[in-house]
């Protein structure tokens, strides 16, 4: 799991010295409407996320007492929208979160916030339990201190004199050994069929043995409509839940261990590694079959005008040299291309911007060439990337940004894009899509007129957003020869208008302009072999229904694999069961 961690800065009133205390991520239990997230903290632990009135909680023993100081450090995009409160037993403490602060609107950056009032903590166990107050919080630390003129650092590590001891849970342990939730279906998941029995095996451990005290909490959601949610006490034996598919789609289960008080628990031991018996995966049924929205009737004459527009524009690339890598071996530069798209908010519209690295001597004609697509966001895109041998390898901006560009640059423009894609679904040719493929389109373009590509192998791979982009390159691109889209988001959106399981946390709004954008439909013109390396089974930021219509949507060569107990992050555990079908046969 990621972490969550609090420092702890003790001065007694008879010496000057000051103890300093660490509390990681484990230690807090927080209930299945929280996520672990796959960015990390400015000390190298995660963070956790959570909607608004969700709680993580955590119980500490304080060895000293004090009058302290409450900061609290959140994951910021600024603009005042992610906030929790933290409370100490019962009481309120304050909030922190964003701030309406210049200086704090840089992307990403980590803040700290002091909370509205200090705070007397007698030594012993302490109940510390934080709350959502917005629809998308990322919490990184805490920071009790008694030094009321300490001021943390944003974005950066505490100062190296800022000694800390790390801290587990105060010993409250009924389950004194690693925890571990095994949840096996009698089949394999994704081969389920309408009308049929789904069981989900569940065995609660501890220390490798099933738990004979507690309570398993769970949650059954499906595509077609099932919301239920049992709490059971636990009898030493494996429990058994049953459900089935009406109609073709997936089942979601979300489960978790509780105390014999239905409190979340978890372990951590000597080397304070943390475990939590929790699930969060899904099972098929008929996935073939699942429904989606007919496609749009001008589909393809869409496309034809677009990459009209895209021609009138000449490519006129301006390349800037950043120079080789440290072994020499790699010459990198940066290219910006005009583009036709939307004018965003005013501004005209971007062009293309990227970073590619050609190998030192090559070769008219001799490179493959790879293009490297970005997850959601607008992140400064740095110009020291490595190269790839035998390839020409290059990395576009989803944005159009300049590169190279000053910190506020880059504060601006992120502050300035806001939830970029997540509300203008209405009109095909005015949505923010519309200048993201004109700007990978255009890449493309640039990518075939180097003189160093054989002519041949034109690889496109990408993650998330990424993985949409991917499929929009070999759906729109015929000289695109593989593609691998890793959770490839945004397919079929439209399903939700269907009953189908919407997005957890990066939710799109439907609009009948996303068809002409919706990998279900991209599908069926690539001809390419295609890949799609993970699906997540508990991911529903790209839901598993999305992924499945587009993957059997697809006429090419194509090869998946589902992962099950994996969300959208690459935390999943190591022994996660995984799926992996060629064409339509499992292997």
């Amino acid at each position: 799991m990621k972490k969550l961690f609090a420092a702890f800065v003790l001065m007694t009133f008879a010496s000057l010295a000051g103890a300093n205390y660490l509390i990681e991520a484990e230690s807090f239990a927080y209930p299945g409407k929280w996520k672990s997230t796959a960015l990390r903290g400015v000390s190298g632990s995660g963070m956790i996320q959570g909607g608004k009135g969700d709680a993580a909680r955590g119980v500490f023993l304080f060895p000293e007492g004090g009058n302290y100081t409450v900061w609290m450090r959140s994951y910021s995009f600024g603009g005042n929208w992610r906030r929790a409160r933290l409370q100490i037993g019962k009481r309120v403490i304050g909030s922190a979160g964003d701030e309406k602060d210049a200086a704090l609107l840089k992307y990403p950056v980590f803040t700290w916030g002091k909370l509205k009032r200090p705070v007397m903590i007698q030594p012993g166990k302490v109940e510390l339990t934080l709350v959502s107050e917005s629809a998308n919080t990322r919490i990184d630390a805490l920071l009790f201190t008694t030094d009321k003129s300490f001021v943390p650092p944003n974005g950066a590590p505490l100062p190296e004199n800022f000694a800390v001891t790390t801290l587990a849970p105060a010993d409250e342990r009924e389950f004194n050994a690693p925890l571990k939730l095994a949840v096996a279906t009698d089949k394999p998941a994704v081969t389920y069929r309408c009308n049929e029995t789904i069981t989900f095996s569940v065995d609660p451990l501890c220390g490798g043995k099933t738990a004979e005290k507690g309570f398993l909490s769970y949650r059954l959601r499906s595509d077609d409509g099932l919301d239920e949610t049992k709490v059971i006490p636990l009898a030493g034996k494996r429990i058994e839940i049953k459900t089935m598919m009406k109609q073709p789609g997936f089942v979601r289960l979300t489960a978790e261990l509780l105390d014999s008080q239905k409190r979340q628990v978890s372990f951590t031991d000597d080397r304070n590694v943390t475990t939590r018996a929790e699930f969060d995966g899904t099972a098929g049924a008929d996935i073939d079959q699942i429904r989606s929205l007919p496609e749009p009737e001008d589909f393809d004459a869409f496309w034809v005008k677009q990459k009209a527009r895209l021609a009138e524009v000449p490519l006129a690339p301006v390349i800037t040299d950043r120079g080789l890598n440290e072994a020499g071996t790699f010459h990198r530069y940066s290219v910006s291309a005009p583009c036709p798209g939307i004018e965003f908010k005013g501004e005209k519209p971007a062009p293309m911007t990227g970073i590619y690295s050609i190998p030192v001597g090559a070769a008219p004609k001799s490179l493959k060439a790879k293009i490297v697509l970005p997850g959601y966001g607008v992140g400064e895109q740095k110009p020291f990337m490595q190269g790839k041998t035998g390839y020409i390898y290059m990395a576009i901006n989803a944005h159009g940004m300049e590169i190279g560009r000053e910190p506020e640059y880059y504060a601006k423009f992120a502050v300035s894009r806001g939830n970029y894609a997540l509300t203008d679904g209405d009109d095909a040719e005015n949505c923010y899509f519309n200048g993201m493929v004109l700007r990978l389109l255009r890449a493309l373009e640039f990518l075939k007129s180097l003189p160093e590509w054989n002519g041949v192998d034109l690889e496109v791979f990408g993650g998330s957003q990424g993985g949409l982009h991917a499929l929009w390159a070999a759906a729109l691109d015929p000289d695109v020869t593989q593609c691998e889209a890793r959770i490839p988001w945004c397919c079929n959106v439209g399903g939700q208008t269907l009953g189908l399981m919407k997005q957890d946390f990066v939710s799109l709004k439907y609009g009948k302009g996303r068809d002409y954008y919706d990998p279900v439909n991209m599908a069926k013109r690539i001809h390419c072999p295609v890949n799609v390396s993970r699906a997540g089974l508990g991911d529903f930021t790209c839901p598993p229904s999305g992924i499945a219509r587009m993957y059997y949507n697809l006429k090419c060569p194509k090869e998946i694999t589902w992962v099950q107990n994996s969300s959208h992050g690459e935390d999943y555990p190591a022994d996660s069961e995984k799926f992996h079908f060629v064409g339509t046969e499992l292997q």
